[in-house]
């Protein structure tokens, strides 16, 4: 898979993948640091996420007040380098639209 070849990430995307780059979470905490998503929203982006594998889920040593398990995510490697491949995209459209801009002005 080219990840350079991949569309821009919706926001919703981006923001997620960018709660998850430190550690994984449980959805309450990636709630809580991605504070623009509804819960609606950040659960269909996990959902669409985990589907295409770019998101792991992963049991955790705690239980629930029922004794269940808490489930967290993490990303896996492939989601770590769309993430990165994103943050260089966002990172050259200053600069593309300046050129762009001053090319249109002349």
């Amino acid at each position: 898979m080219h990840i350079e070849n991949n569309p821009p990430l919706t926001e919703a995307t981006f923001f997620l993948l960018l709660g998850l780059a430190p550690d994984e979470k449980h959805r309450y905490a990636i709630m809580q640091d991605v504070e623009s998503l509804s819960a609606g929203a950040l659960y269909g982006v996990l959902k669409r996420l985990l589907e295409v594998a770019w998101v792991k889920r992963v049991d955790d040593d705690e239980q629930d007040n029922t004794g269940r398990a808490h489930k967290a995510d993490r990303l896996t490697t492939l989601d770590r380098r769309v993430l990165a491949a994103e943050v260089v995209r966002l990172q050259t459209l200053p600069n593309t639209a300046r050129s762009l801009a001053v090319g249109k002005t002349r």
